[in-house]
């Protein structure tokens, strides 16, 4: 895998990271339309920087770290203005930053056991039902169902993940 760290999609990542007070901003203003817009276009932009890495042959250890980053810093700031402005219960709150708290460790376990990240099918679940999450957050009873998936899977995602790639004899 190539280590290049400046390039499109890299530059990508941390525009995204860039546009996380906005999200911020917009959703405290309750500008509903713009929230939700932030968020689509975060998820888009997410798709469009692994496409483009896979497309410019530009993959890297360091982009895949920094995409997780930038995933990671997304979905715990979302987490936080949801409990400050009580779309969240507290117990709620900490169940989903417990179980994404453990994925993320597991994660970080990985990639300094392999120096690279590994991105299936299931953490890329992971990552939809984050932002199903987000979309929902107006519709409170569908939510806290959604909220409870969401924990369910990062334990199961951080559980498959630590058998395979740290527990598994080689």
């Amino acid at each position: 895998m190539k280590q290049q760290k400046i390039n499109v999609p890299n530059l990508i990542t941390v525009l995204r990271m860039g546009f996380i007070p906005l999200f911020v901003v917009f959703f405290l203003r309750e500008q509903k339309v713009l929230a939700i817009s932030m968020l689509i276009f975060f998820i888009l932009a997410d798709k469009l920087d692994g496409y483009l890495a896979r497309l410019l042959n530009q993959q890297s250890s360091f982009g895949e770290l920094l995409d997780n980053v930038a995933d990671f810093l997304f979905i715990a700031t979302i987490l936080v203005v949801l409990y400050l402005t009580n779309y969240l219960d507290h117990w709620l709150f900490w169940l989903i930053a417990t179980s994404g708290i453990f994925l993320a460790m597991v994660n970080v376990l990985i990639f300094r056991k392999h120096q690279q990240m590994y991105s299936t099918l299931l953490d890329k679940m992971s990552g939809s039902i984050y932002f199903i999450l987000f979309l929902l957050v107006y519709l409170p009873p569908v939510f806290k169902v959604i909220a409870i998936a969401t924990i369910i899977t990062n334990i199961s995602i951080g559980l498959w993940r630590m058998k395979k790639h740290l527990f598994h004899q080689q």
